[in-house]
């Protein structure tokens, strides 16, 4: 039996008969490669993406595959034994040639042996020797928010994305690097997209070396970078580097203005109303006379919330938002966007005072998170609102501080506190409706800090319509921003 298999195994593989009847011997397939030679060098060599076509005969039948391998010594087939040989179905395609660290140009060794329907292979596999060259890689600023660069350039602190690319592949990037003005390059990983620049003194006179937030996750790089111009105007700069310590060509942003921090108190204006700044300016200077910062945040409002603009408010002891949200349909979407960047300043030690209409229900709104309220006073039926005749009155060191209305007030929603919350102020009357009142008369609760005293003071009415005791008023301002919120 064995000595039958054996001598079909021998007929099948060395030998099978022709018509004529004789013994035929077997041959293996022979593979070609187009191009023969490529006759380049130096500066002149190809591109590392390089398209080749091949081909196989057999004269035992047909090609059933090919095999490729890639070597970086000169065509020598003697070691094929040695190389990684890749299956290919087909006789054509276009690859990818990595050059060696620190190199501008080298020669890749090109294989490929034909494979014929019996498993017999090509001995002498085909070899081309390629010349190929480093191509110089890319790096643009991201500028389609608005046409800039500077993503949420909000006073002090901005936010830059760039794409980085590479015609030899993603693997033959290095790195990338980006300068202020004229200072020193600061390098990164080639997976760094995205940069948030703090500057260390926002409130130097001159400039400032900045920190830098990775990612959106704003992870603290290790390196700071110098050179921003505070109070005047900046350019940046980018390049990228290959393996081959070869730089992209550099671009540049747009040229833009970085304003300089002079408070610790932020006025956040998002009260589509002038008559705002108008009824308070005055009580700044009286009560604040070291000068309020002010951001428009209904003109500028920010594309990352959660990365420029929370790392914009951290730069401030105190807050005053004075929120309207008409131009928005009501519904409360200042506030919940920027909901989280509120928490994060929260929990850093920052003070805040929020003054805002609430136009709807908040029992599921990102607000309740950081607010000292859970729910709001559902009114059934018509409007809630406040007259002129009722009085507001405070607690605590606020007793002697009674408010009142300018005018009517629509659309009121009264707060219901949290455990750990206490009433700032309530109106004495209830607001009035054409049914029978059966929510709370609290229009603006608190919650505090560390030190005992609060850190945030929420009312659920435009704070600057309570003006209508002008001295109660200001005595009220003065005692948020200055005692409350002293540290």
């Amino acid at each position: 039996m064995k000595k039958y298999l054996l001598v079909i195994l021998i007929s099948l593989i060395f030998s099978c008969k022709d018509r004529s009847g004789e013994l035929k011997v077997l041959k293996e397939p022979d593979t070609s490669i187009f191009v023969n030679s490529i006759n380049l060098q130096g500066d002149n060599s190809l591109a590392g993406r390089v398209k080749l076509f091949w081909s196989g005969q057999s004269p035992n039948g047909n090609i059933q595959f090919f095999e490729i391998a890639v070597d970086t010594f000169p065509c020598n087939t003697s070691n094929q034994n040695s190389f990684k040989w890749i299956k290919s179905l087909k006789t054509d395609s276009t690859f990818l040639f990595t050059i060696p660290k620190g190199k501008l140009t080298t020669k890749i060794s090109f294989y490929v042996r034909a494979i014929d329907q019996l498993g017999i292979k090509d001995s002498s596999p085909a070899c081309l020797e390629i010349p190929v060259k480093n191509s110089v890689p890319n790096i643009l600023f991201d500028k389609l928010f608005n046409g800039k660069v500077a993503y949420d350039s909000v006073f002090s602190v901005f936010t830059l994305n760039w794409k980085a690319s590479d015609s030899d592949g993603s693997d033959n990037l290095d790195s990338v690097y980006l300068k202020i003005n004229n200072s020193k390059w600061v390098s990164f990983s080639k997976a760094i997209t995205q940069v948030t620049i703090i500057p260390l003194v926002p409130n130097a006179q001159d400039s400032s070396n900045c920190k830098i937030l990775l990612g959106n996750n704003a992870l603290l790089f290790s390196k700071t970078i110098g050179g921003l111009k505070m109070n005047d105007f900046n350019k940046l700069y980018i390049k990228s580097k290959d393996i081959s310590n070869s730089f992209s060509s550099l671009d540049s942003s747009n040229t833009f203005y970085c304003k300089r921090k002079s408070s610790d108190l932020l006025y956040i204006n998002a009260f589509n109303d002038a008559n705002a700044l108008a009824v308070l300016n005055p009580i700044f200077n009286d009560v604040y006379p070291s000068g309020v910062d002010k951001y428009n945040l209904l003109s500028y409002p920010p594309l990352l919330w959660n990365i420029t603009f929370k790392e914009y408010i951290k730069l401030y002891k105190k807050i005053y938002w004075n929120n309207d949200d008409i131009l928005v349909g009501g519904s409360n979407l200042l506030i919940e966007l920027g909901s989280a960047a509120i928490e994060s300043y929260l929990s850093t030690g920052g003070k805040i005072l929020i003054s805002t209409y609430l136009k709807s229900r908040v029992d599921n709104s990102p607000i309740v998170r950081f607010a000292p309220f859970d729910s709001l006073t559902f009114v059934n039926g018509g409007q809630a609102r406040l007259l002129s005749s009722n009085t507001i009155i405070g607690f605590n060191d606020n007793i002697n501080n009674p408010l009142r209305t300018t005018g009517s007030l629509l659309n009121i929603y009264t707060q219901y506190p949290k455990n750990n919350a206490s009433v700032y102020y309530e109106t004495v009357n209830s607001p009035r409706v054409s049914d029978i009142w059966r929510g709370t008369k609290i229009v603006a609760t608190s919650n505090n800090g560390a030190n005992g005293k609060p850190n945030q003071i929420f009312f659920s009415v435009p704070l600057h319509r309570l003006n209508g005791n002008t001295n109660q008023f200001r005595n009220l301002i003065n005692q948020i921003l200055n005692v409350d919120f002293a540290d």
